[in-house]
C-alpha cells in the first residue's frame, strides 16, 4: 500500500519553506489552505468536510504519514471537489483527514496538475496556466511584510534660485533651442508609425 505524506502546520507559527498560505472558498465557506510542496496529496480538514456535500468512502482505506512521524489512517474523500482562489475555479479530490492547522492542504497531486508554472516561495505567489492564459495567485501576505502608501503633497510651489550655466553650454543651449525646448504635445506624424503590442 502506497503511503501519503502530510506536513500539517500550526497556523500561529510562520509557515515552512516552499509553502504558500491562500484564502479559498468551498461551497459558499472560506478556507484557508496551504500549498505545500512537501505532501504528496491534497487534503481537507475533516471538520469543514463536515460542513460540505459529497463525501464518499475510499475504496481502498489510506495510511497517511504526518509530520513527526505518526501514521494516520484516511477512510473518506471528496471527489471532484470545486473551490475558488480568487476569480478562479478548480476541482479536486481531496482525502480527508483531522488537520491541526489549515482547512485544507494543496499537495503536489495539485501543483502537479497545473504544470507549467512559475512559483516564487520568497514572495508567496505561484503563475499557472488557466483557461489558455498565465493567471496569479498571490498568498496570504504576512504581517511584516504589508506595505503601506504615503501620499505626499506640494504645500508651496518656491521658486529655486540656479546658477547660470558656463557660457560655451548656454551657447550651445541657444544655439540648439528647438531641441531642447519644452515640449506642448505630441510630435507631428511622421512616415512610420511605432506602436506596442501585448
Amino acid at each position: 500500500m502506497e503511503l501519503m505524506h502530510i506536513h500539517d502546520i500550526d497556523p500561529d507559527i510562520a509557515p515552512p519553506e516552499k509553502s504558500i498560505v491562500l484564502s479559498c472558498s468551498m461551497q459558499n465557506k472560506q478556507v484557508i489552505f496551504l500549498l505545500d510542496s512537501r505532501s504528496t496529496n491534497s487534503f481537507l480538514s475533516s471538520s469543514i468536510a463536515q460542513q460540505l456535500n459529497g463525501i464518499l468512502p475510499l475504496p481502498v482505506p489510506r495510511r497517511v504519514k504526518v509530520a513527526g512521524g505518526g501514521i494516520l489512517q484516511c477512510t473518506s474523500y471528496i471527489p471532484n471537489c470545486s473551490w475558488m482562489c480568487g476569480n478562479m475555479e478548480f476541482s479536486l479530490a481531496f482525502k480527508i483527514l483531522p488537520l491541526n492547522g489549515y482547512d485544507g492542504i494543496l499537495g503536489m497531486d495539485w501543483i502537479s496538475s497545473h504544470s507549467p508554472q512559475i512559483i516564487d516561495w520568497q514572495h508567496e505567489w505561484l503563475a499557472l496556466q488557466y483557461q489558455g492564459s498565465w493567471k496569479c495567485l498571490q498568498g496570504n501576505v504576512p504581517i511584516d511584510h504589508e506595505y503601506r502608501v504615503i501620499e505626499i503633497q506640494l504645500l508651496q510651489d518656491t521658486p529655486v534660485a540656479t546658477k547660470p550655466l558656463p557660457t560655451d553650454i548656454q551657447s550651445l543651449l541657444d544655439a540648439f533651442a528647438s531641441v531642447f525646448s519644452t515640449l506642448e504635445g505630441l510630435p507631428s506624424q511622421r512616415a512610420i508609425s511605432l506602436h506596442t503590442t501585448d
